[in-house]
């Protein structure tokens, strides 16, 4: 989250402290009523797009952000992910070092 919004592709007239909280919360409560559908109280709307427009309200921004804003969100997030990947490998091969 912290690279979408420094990217402008989430609204920034909350704490990104408070939005992640609600993104955990919102979506740990849409994994329950899916996964246990009896939990909740039946929707007149298909789940996803209620997921979608409840994303939308909580983060997007009133104004769409440009091509390049998401472009280059798109580039940082890959390079996390890469980051995230090559850390993980190197947990792996270390666990798998003979021991000295």
């Amino acid at each position: 989250m912290p690279v979408l919004r420094r990217h402008g592709l989430l609204r920034q007239d909350r704490p990104l402290a408070d939005q992640s909280y609600a993104m955990h919360a919102m979506l740990v409560g849409f994994g329950t009523a899916m996964a246990e559908p009896g939990s909740a109280p039946p929707s007149a709307g298909d789940p996803a797009t209620v997921l979608a427009d409840t994303v939308a309200q909580l983060l997007e921004p009133a104004d769409a952000p440009a091509e390049q804003s998401i472009a280059a969100a798109a580039t940082d997030t890959t390079a996390v992910f890469h980051a995230t990947r090559n850390a993980v490998l190197d947990l792996i091969a270390r666990s798998q070092a003979p021991q000295q």
